[in-house]
């Protein structure tokens, strides 16, 4: 018998068959982490919000003429605040940036000054406990 050198067709076939199927397993699990991680850092975005909100308003008696200046070195959502007009009660909205952050499953996450947490689709898993 002669020494084989280097692998034939057929195992060369398997082993790219194999790393197909585990990067296919792989991916998907880690874009949803990726999406966890960033929902988690609009979640902390929020409520650092609603502490300057209110932080202002213990200050002012009202929520008008608040702002917020949500901190996040991976600066994936915009956070907004809505004031109603007779400024005692506020929402913030944190909207995901640009098409690299889309979440479908939750898409705009919201927190108001009742604490009610909220998302395009839904509390439950959007906002863990």
């Amino acid at each position: 018998m002669k020494n084989q050198k280097g692998l034939t067709l057929i195992e060369l076939m398997i082993t790219v068959v194999i790393i197909i199927v585990l990067a296919g397993i792989a991916f998907p699990a880690y874009q949803n982490q990726v999406t966890k991680a960033r929902r988690a850092d609009a979640h902390t975005m929020l409520s650092n919000g609603a502490l300057e909100m209110e932080r202002c308003r213990s200050l002012n008696a009202t929520f008008t003429g608040c702002t917020v200046t949500p901190n996040s070195e991976f600066d994936n959502y915009t956070v907004t605040v809505s004031i109603n007009g007779g400024g005692t009660y506020y929402q913030l909205i944190a909207t995901p940036k640009g098409p690299q952050v889309v979440d479908t499953e939750c898409g705009k996450l919201t927190l108001d000054s009742r604490g009610s947490k909220g998302s395009d689709t839904g509390v439950e898993k959007c906002w863990p406990d």
